[in-house]
């Protein structure tokens, strides 16, 4: 699978599954999956399938990043095999194209993690389980310390949304190397392109932080990274290994969590 070159249709059956396993998949796995599941991170496949049994039925795949997911969806949604995806929500990142829209989720919060750590129904699990230690025995302890570790990724989020409005700023349109004069067009390109000063970037740090101070504490999670800060909790507040290993101990039982509802939607629909 390319991922700079648009996506074509294929009939032959043998190319059809080197597709797919260029897209991760084991073509084993194929023959007994309903369904396919795209996702970006490494940890987030072994979350879902925890949270969503139905994930049994499906062939689930960490591509890497968003654009890696968006671009396997588009690129296998059109054979037999249904095909479903799940990207973070990054800072000012464009929607997923209208073509695949209905099978893309974009998390509420900034990653899959968030989904657990924004939400006091997965703290109560914690607590239920006794993975907590005595001293934050109660949701309102643990929101706490989860407020304190959002705050302190304020400067990491503001960068991340400045360095991304730069990058916007400088999206440059290169000419076409097609067609009469190409070097010529080429030079004349470079000499007009703007150039980033360090009055941009505090302009655009200005902008980040006053975005960041217009957040509410649950609006917050919509920008953080909780990855970030999902083994500092662990560390803090539970009895476990690491954070992974806490947030796969709530998986395991299945709460209702808002931010599950899309996919969750997707998912059934997928596998009707």
């Amino acid at each position: 699978m390319s991922h700079e070159s648009a996506p074509r249709l294929i009939a032959d059956e043998a190319e059809r599954l080197e597709l797919y396993r260029s897209a991760g998949f084991r073509v084993s796995a194929l023959t007994q999956a309903d369904l396919l599941v795209v996702v970006e991170g490494k940890n987030d496949s072994p979350l879902l399938k925890l949270q969503f049994s139905e994930l049994g039925r499906a062939s689930v795949n960490s591509a890497g990043g968003r654009s890696r997911v968006l671009r396997e969806v588009e690129q296998l949604a059109p054979y037999e095999l249904p095909i479903i995806g799940a990207v973070d929500r990054d800072i000012d990142a464009p929607p997923p194209a209208g073509s695949i829209a209905d099978r893309i989720t974009v998390w509420p919060t900034g990653d899959v993690e968030g989904v657990y750590l924004s939400d006091d129904v997965a703290l109560q699990v914690m607590i239920d389980k006794g993975l907590i230690k005595a001293e934050f025995a109660h949701v309102r302890q643990l929101r706490g310390l989860l407020n304190q570790l959002v705050a302190g990724q304020r400067d990491n989020v503001v960068a991340e949304m400045a360095q991304r409005w730069l990058r916007q700023q400088m999206a440059w349109e290169w000419p076409s190397p097609k067609g009469s004069e190409p070097i010529d067009r080429l030079m004349s390109a470079v000499d007009t392109m703007q150039t980033l000063t360090r009055s941009d970037a505090e302009r655009a740090v200005r902008r980040a932080e006053a975005t960041w101070e217009g957040l509410d504490e649950a609006e917050l999670w919509s920008v953080v990274r909780a990855k970030a800060i999902t083994n500092q909790f662990a560390s803090q507040a539970s009895h476990m290994r690491s954070g992974q290993a806490l947030l796969e101990a709530v998986a395991r039982e299945q709460p209702q969590l808002d931010g599950f509802a899309e996919f969750a939607a997707k998912l059934s629909t997928a596998l009707a």
